[in-house]
Order: structure tokens, then sequence, then C-alpha cells
């Protein structure tokens, strides 16, 4: 699995929800690795299991910082802008 997204009413609900998902997709063999949230709570339960990534990352190529809760643009660019080259769709 690449990426994994959720959103809960309540705090409560996402540190049930973190281990319920780590609990079905370690049966899959599919370990949960990388952890990202912008919740306090889970935070402390991720950290302590020594799975929390960074405060940016990616997901489904979007720069999220969970510090801020912002969402920003991941797109790569400076390759194109670098040579002097137009943006083409590819």
């Amino acid at each position: 699995m690449d990426d994994f997204l959720a959103s809960t009413e309540t705090e409560t609900h996402i540190t049930i929800l973190y281990h319920e998902i780590k609990d079905l997709m370690a049966l899959m063999k599919l370990p949960m690795e990388k952890w990202a949230t912008n919740s306090l709570k889970l935070k402390d339960v991720i950290q302590t299991n020594k799975e929390f990534h960074n405060s940016t990352t990616t997901v489904l190529g979007i720069y999220w910082d969970t510090n801020d809760d912002t969402l920003g643009n991941a797109f790569k660019t400076s390759f194109c802008v670098a040579r002097d080259k137009p943006l083409t769709k590819r």
C-alpha cells in the first residue's frame, strides 16, 4: 500500500483506527511502517512505537505539513525551469 488517508470526528477515534489498521495490515503481512498525523494524541502513540514520519511529507503527491496542517504544491518543475525548457504534460 502506498498511501492511506483517514479522518475521524475525535482523537480517540483516530487512535482506535490507528490500532485497527495496523493490526489488520499486519495480518495480511503488509505492515504500515510510516505514519503522519496532525493529532497530538496520535503523535504520542506513534512516536512511542518509533513509526512517526517527518512533519512534512507527501500524501497522494501533495505536500502536507502536519504541524501547520497545510497542504502545498509537490510538482517537480525545477528541472524544466533550470534548463529553460517549456513545461509539458509528461
